[in-house]
């Protein structure tokens, strides 16, 4: 990395069940870790997505992370000896 690169932050979106403990449906949660890759761009995909026992429930829940920039140099400290 060259000194004072700055990499994009890299954003991090997950698409999971709502549901927890015994509510847990295993249709439901197959369903949501069916949205991936540029469905995940935006949260239309996984809140589109409706319970298998109830569809006027929204099954999964969009969550997106920002990973802050990460600053670098490619300069190297001095060698140690043990």
């Amino acid at each position: 990395m060259p000194e004072g690169y700055k990499a994009p932050p890299t954003i991090v979106a997950t698409c999971v069940e709502t549901a927890t403990g015994a509510a847990v449906n295993a249709a439901d949660t197959a369903a949501c870790k069916a949205i991936t890759g540029a469905a995940l761009d935006t949260k239309t995909a996984c809140e589109a997505v409706v319970s298998a026992a109830d569809p006027t429930v929204k099954a999964c829940t969009y969550t997106q992370t920002t990973v802050p920039e990460v600053t670098g140099s490619t300069k190297v400290g001095p060698k140690t000896q043990p």
